[in-house]
């Protein structure tokens, strides 16, 4: 579903500029390999201090102080539309301080045709 990824691109990049230090850019990048598509989000910023497993859990956040504005859904709801299309969805501490949230597809679950 069109809308389904379209949300999930939307999940994927709201965390990432919620965490992204001032001044410093998003990566956003779409490859493909053989029927494998793989979308990875990138930014510079705090690295992940939980275990990958809870950063996808309902109601789960990293944010420091509780500032009553986020439910800690997004990659909750990013997981389930992964999932969905039977993908799979991790998250890298990188060098350079680098955090990479990637999402790996299926083409032929997503639709698309070469």
């Amino acid at each position: 579903s069109d809308l389904h990824i379209e949300q999930l691109l939307d999940k994927l990049v709201d965390n990432a500029a919620d965490f992204a230090l001032p001044a410093t850019a998003i990566e956003i990048s779409l490859s493909q390999q053989k029927q494998t598509l793989a979308l990875a989000v990138t930014n510079q910023g705090p690295a992940l201090a939980v275990a990958e497993e809870r950063l996808f859990q309902l109601m789960h956040s990293q944010r420091q102080q509780a500032s009553g504005e986020h439910f800690g859904l997004g990659l909750y709801i990013a997981r389930v539309i992964t999932e969905f299309h039977g993908g799979t969805i991790n998250a890298d501490n990188l060098a350079g301080g680098r955090v990479c949230f990637c999402v790996s597809l299926t083409a032929a679950r997503t639709g698309r045709v070469d």
